[in-house]
């Protein structure tokens, strides 16, 4: 060859598991429909770091006991401490914590008040996954919100 040059063989990089985890944002789910929130975790996992819990009192307990989150994304709608009560609460302990909103089934009028106040941060079911991931981003903590996301 005219000009050839040994150079060092270039091999991918190899990361692993957690390093990619560790560059995805931290997402906790809160929602009761076991079922779909197992679908929303296949949807996004590949770009979020998904924790699952389904009750607001969990997601309570465990930002009050320290754990931030780049974002929660809170069923509106859910039994004993609803999604109202979560903004409420999280309000008072830790006003930094993004936390968006799913709205399902049928908004009472202080849903339909409360998302209509808070649009950018809701999403209505049913809805197109790319809706759901755009309000995500939007709500992210501030210092995630310029990382790279696939898919988006």
């Amino acid at each position: 060859m005219i000009g050839s040059i040994d150079a060092p063989e270039l091999r991918p990089s190899r990361t692993t598991t957690r390093e990619r985890e560790e560059r995805r944002p931290t997402l906790l789910l809160v929602e009761d429909d076991v079922a779909f929130a197992g679908t929303l975790n296949r949807m996004l996992a590949k770009d979020y770091v998904v924790e699952i819990v389904h009750r607001a009192e969990v997601a309570l307990t465990r930002v009050r006991g320290g754990e931030r989150f780049d974002a929660i994304v809170c069923a509106i709608q859910l039994p004993e401490l609803t999604g109202l009560d979560l903004h409420t609460a999280l309000n008072t302990c830790a006003p930094d914590q993004a936390l968006a909103f799913i709205v399902n089934g049928t908004p009472t009028p202080a849903i339909r008040t409360f998302a209509g106040e808070m649009i950018a941060r809701c999403v209505r079911r049913p809805f197109e996954i790319t809706a759901l991931r755009a309000m995500i981003v939007a709500n992210l903590r501030p210092a995630t919100r310029h990382s790279d996301i696939a898919g988006l």
